[in-house]
């Protein structure tokens, strides 16, 4: 991967590779410091643009990986910084928000939507008003008593 500056046609760093896998993802943090890169062995590596050398979320997020991420059947096909430190990464199962500044929680810590408890909207998608926690995130994760509305595949 190669960072260039596109107003001066100039070469900013050729960004390192962490795996040999395909890569299936990449985006830039909303300030361009940042560059992040799935990968189809379900890596991910977040590289300093301007250094060209990973950053230290690289090695937390790969080195706690659960059991059931690394052995995903489906890669990560696409990526969004929401907030320089808030990622989006998502396939076609799921969605997955990252926020470097929480600590990676245990899996018994998942949020998990219950069936019994849901509204159906009129335009086809499953609003939950109480999702039920295996156990209690923090507030500015869950957002307190906020709706999460999934819309169904076409």
């Amino acid at each position: 991967i190669v960072a260039v500056d596109l107003k001066s046609v100039r070469l900013i760093s050729k960004l390192p590779a962490l795996s040999p896998a395909c890569i299936t993802a990449i985006t830039v943090s909303p300030d361009q410091k940042n560059c992040l890169v799935a990968y189809s062995d379900q890596k991910l590596a977040q590289i300093d643009i301007q250094t060209a050398k990973f950053t230290p979320f690289t090695g937390k997020f790969n080195q706690c990986l659960h059991p059931d991420w690394k052995s995903r059947q489906v890669a990560v096909s696409g990526a969004s910084y929401m907030k320089p430190d808030l990622m989006l990464l998502y396939d076609c199962q799921n969605l997955i928000l990252i926020d470097e500044e929480s600590e990676v929680p245990e899996p018994e810590e998942k949020l998990h939507i219950s069936e019994a408890n849901h509204d159906d909207s009129q335009d086809g998608s499953l609003i939950c008003s109480s999702p039920t926690y295996s156990s209690s995130l923090p507030p500015r994760i869950t957002g307190g008593k906020e709706k999460v509305r999934v819309h169904p595949n076409p």
